[in-house]
């Protein structure tokens, strides 16, 4: 089924792994070994550029799923 209204990265990213887990942003990226700003290039809901997605949200992602596996 296709989905007409994806959620925007950042949103997936704060509701499933920094809310629940009460972990701000700048922690994620100091776990993640990235800087602030470029985390929040992602969470911070402006129009999705598709390389970046493309490119950078399955690495962070797999990084997410090792830092709250752990």
């Amino acid at each position: 089924m296709p989905m007409y209204n994806p959620p925007h990265p950042g949103e997936f990213i704060t509701e499933v792994y920094l809310d629940p887990n009460g972990i701000s942003g700048r922690t994620l990226a100091d776990k993640l070994n990235v800087a602030a700003s470029t985390l929040s290039r992602i969470l911070i809901p402006f129009p999705v550029r598709p390389f970046l997605c493309r490119l950078a949200l399955p690495y962070y992602l797999y990084c997410l799923r090792l830092v709250f596996s752990a």
